[in-house]
């Protein structure tokens, strides 16, 4: 009914506004309909109006930290909590789903991260904010290596004219060389496979550039050990390019860029460029209808601080450019104040704020018979760390050995995290390299990473 009410309402104006003369000046066909279409309705005056005043969303409180071990929850891991001035404000454990959630977020959470035997390696988190979500994977234990799952057998149609050497890959560091007229054994372990299996081969010439490639995707993925023959790879195709360039390149500096393809979430290796990007842009050969991105990176070194760069974009991006005018700051001197071996502290001076970033890992170890090794998580523009007190039960860290040392100090910027909020809710690692920190990793998603990290010389 309210249809037809509103016709009714309009035909006087309707009427009007067609007997008149066109006003030369009023848009084309003089009175317009609101382009509603056939469910267009004049709002019904019963219908209350949202209410203005209504409060918004209460903000995200409490914190949560998850332990993880390769992906499985980890149970009756120690939590501290600590104040601003790093003392002790809680001591809890995660549950069996590996997680301890509290109503009221710390300033600093301590995860006491089983490393080795009793050994444990802690990570601390900074600057913990209401609505914190944090995420810690142990990885392997200590002296464990994860074991091959099986094996692909590949073989070639035919080989490539000119070529002289062969390559298989099936993900990262799974790799086999030989002839053409062999059968290819790659060995399988599980982070070199996605959620599909993949093989990718190369025909190289005297240079060692690959010259074609031949690939196979969807393939089962071995599993227990299983050997799995791959059926013979179509012909060679030849290489098509990818070209990296440099922009604002200082005087004097030298770099060159290496490159991989993505597929599937697993980094390919396609080599380094083969000349300096201070001299001319570097091209790359690259499989034509493979990758679903290629990532280049490029580093330069001082003598406090080595930078990287590093690009993902999308396969159909044929040329690539990094701009050496967006590399961090570098770090600057380093300093350590030891004189409480429970609690010591650690300074930078970089070359220019760290504001810019997301965030950075500052690592201390204490060398002798144990090696213990403490890892923080640190805010944008922080200069310094002051290790929290831990409660009084642990001998940890050791106050008998006087050897500490920094063993790690990076910062991160990436364009698809908004910021430390963003950063603290990675996975952290207690006993390898955030991946954002590798080069050869695979970044999640296309976008740009900058990287500065400290150069730790022997004494």
């Amino acid at each position: 009914m309210r249809h037809f009410g509103f016709i009714a309402l309009l035909a006087p104006f309707a009427l009007l506004a067609f007997g008149c003369e066109e006003d030369p000046s009023s848009s084309p066909g003089g009175f317009q309909l609101p382009e509603g279409g056939s469910g267009f309705e004049i709002p019904d005056s019963s219908t209350p109006t949202p209410d203005s005043s209504t409060p918004d969303a209460p903000a995200p409180s409490g914190v949560t930290v998850t332990v993880v071990r390769q992906g499985a929850p980890q149970t009756d891991v120690r939590v501290i909590f600590h104040d601003a001035t790093g003392a002790v404000t809680g001591d809890f454990k995660t549950d069996a789903t590996g997680v301890v959630t509290q109503p009221v977020a710390p300033s600093m959470v301590t995860v006491l991260a089983p490393y080795f035997g009793d050994e444990l390696s802690p990570l601390t988190y900074l600057a913990v904010a209401e609505g914190d979500t944090l995420t810690v994977e142990l990885g392997r234990a200590a002296g464990t290596e994860s074991p091959p799952i099986g094996e692909y057998s590949v073989t070639f149609g035919q080989g490539f004219d000119t070529a002289q050497d062969y390559r298989v890959q099936a993900g990262p560091n799974c790799n086999s060389f030989g002839p053409a007229d062999g059968t290819f054994v790659v060995t399988v372990y599980p982070e070199c496979v996605g959620a599909q299996g993949v093989v990718l081969a190369s025909a190289s010439g005297r240079d060692e550039m690959p010259l074609a490639f031949s690939f196979a995707k969807n393939l089962a993925k071995p599993m227990g050990g299983a050997t799995i023959t791959v059926p013979a790879l179509p012909a060679f195709v030849a290489a098509g390019s990818l070209t990296v360039s440099a922009a604002n390149m200082p005087l004097g500096e030298h770099a060159w860029p290496s490159t991989v393809a993505i597929v599937d979430g697993r980094a390919f290796e396609l080599g380094f460029g083969a000349n300096d990007l201070a001299e001319s842009p570097a091209t790359f050969r690259v499989p034509v209808g493979f990758a679903d991105a290629h990532q280049v990176d490029v580093g330069t070194y001082s003598n406090d601080s080595s930078r990287a760069i590093i690009k993902r974009e999308p396969a159909t991006v044929g040329n690539i450019t990094l701009d050496f005018a967006t590399l961090l700051p570098t770090l600057g001197d380093t300093n350590i104040v030891a004189d409480d071996l429970k609690r010591p502290k650690v300074t930078w001076s970089p070359s220019a704020s760290l504001n810019g970033t997301d965030g950075g890992i500052v690592s201390l170890r204490w060398y002798g018979s144990s090696g213990f090794q403490w890892r923080f998580v640190v805010p944008p523009g922080t200069t310094e760390v002051t290790a929290p007190a831990l409660p009084g039960d642990l001998s940890i860290p050791p106050s008998t050995e006087a050897d500490v040392a920094l063993d790690d100090l990076a910062f991160v910027e990436a364009t698809f995290l908004a910021d430390y909020k963003g950063f603290k809710s990675l996975p952290m690692p207690t006993n390898a390299n955030l991946s954002l920190l590798s080069t050869d990793a695979p970044l999640p998603v296309n976008g740009t990473v900058r990287t500065v990290r400290t150069v730790i010389r022997p004494d």
